[in-house]
């Protein structure tokens, strides 16, 4: 059983690395910082891919390596489209240590922003999981409209300007859609996930 669990891990991690391969080098040409990659399997966030560029600071992560689900771009993006209960077991079975000063802890403080991500189909881990760093991300889904990766786009904060910020949330959120599209998903589907303005502009943006 064990052995068959593992089979299906690296199935979905090699077809969605495959579908994602493309975008995720079209968004590291256009933002040249370092893009993560990583998947959802039995309440963990497990980074498949990463495409670095050739900055002097590096961003200190590595692939098969697990992303703490509530503090991590990829682990908020993936968290906040799950069901309450999952999100619940998670936040309860797992150990919310505070790496940081900005790391949110309570779990009602965690839910709220979740929230928050679920209508915006984006986050931002703004120095929650390393000080200095800060991450755009936004989540993957199935043909079926369900959560299954999540992809950031992670660099120094003093690159991230306000003026490039909204350029970058833009450019990650249409490269987790395409990514989606790609994986088999109707883009209708999202309209669940939230408000038909975001949903609007989100879509028509494409």
């Amino acid at each position: 059983m064990k052995l068959f669990e593992l089979g299906n891990v690296v199935s979905k991690q090699l077809d969605i690395r495959e579908i994602a391969q493309q975008h995720i080098q079209k968004l590291v040409d256009i933002l040249n910082e370092t893009v993560h990659l990583a998947i959802y399997e039995h309440g963990e966030a497990i980074y498949v891919e990463k495409v670095e560029v050739p900055h002097a600071i590096q961003i200190s992560s590595q692939v098969g390596k697990i992303a703490p689900m509530y503090c991590t771009g990829v682990g908020k993006s993936i968290l906040a489209y799950l069901d309450d209960l999952e999100i619940e077991k998670i936040l309860t079975t797992n150990d919310l240590k505070k790496f940081t000063e900005n790391t949110k802890v309570n779990k009602d403080e965690i839910k709220q922003e979740l929230k928050q991500i679920r209508k915006q189909l984006y986050c931002i881990d703004d120095e929650e999981i390393e000080i200095g760093l800060q991450c755009i991300a936004a989540p993957i889904f199935n043909n079926k409209g369900e959560v299954i990766a999540g992809i950031s786009c992670s660099a120094p904060k003093m690159r991230i300007t306000d003026e490039k910020l909204p350029m970058m949330i833009e450019n990650v959120r249409k490269c987790a859609l395409h990514i989606s599209q790609n994986s088999g998903l109707k883009v209708e589907l999202l309209e669940k996930y939230t408000d038909k303005e975001i949903y609007s502009m989100y879509v028509t943006g494409i």
